[in-house]
């Protein structure tokens, strides 16, 4: 039985998951249509959302996250995601791109920028 000298141990916090969809593909090119077929998406409509096109473990991803948007956005990011195959990024890299979006947010509404491959995201960026 707890006590007020031995309170009961609680599970840290954790922040939830934000809305996220993410597809891996074999190629650069589907990746990078399905990146901007869904960023054209994200930007004509009334949302809080960010795409990402990257590489991870030798394989293109492309990630929309942020705030869940209506139902009819979140049915047309899917189509336009099934070009790749339907993943769940794991908890680290979402953690980075949250961080990420966070970052650029603060320099404006709408903030794109391309790398080299080979640019690594991570503390250091």
């Amino acid at each position: 039985m707890p006590s007020p000298e031995h309170p009961p141990q609680s599970e840290p916090e954790r922040e939830p998951r934000p809305f996220c969809l993410a597809a891996r593909f074999r190629a650069e090119g589907a990746a990078g249509r399905s990146y901007a077929r869904a960023q054209q998406a994200i930007f004509a409509a009334d949302c809080d959302l960010s795409a990402y096109r990257f590489r991870l473990d030798q394989a293109w991803h492309v990630a929309v996250l942020g705030a869940p948007p209506v139902e009819e956005l979140t049915t047309t990011l899917k189509a336009l995601l099934t070009a790749g195959e339907s993943v769940t990024l794991p908890a680290d890299v979402v953690q980075l791109l949250v961080k990420r979006r966070a970052e650029q947010r603060r320099l404006g509404p709408w903030v794109e920028g391309h790398y080299r491959p080979g640019k690594r995201l991570g503390p250091d960026h």
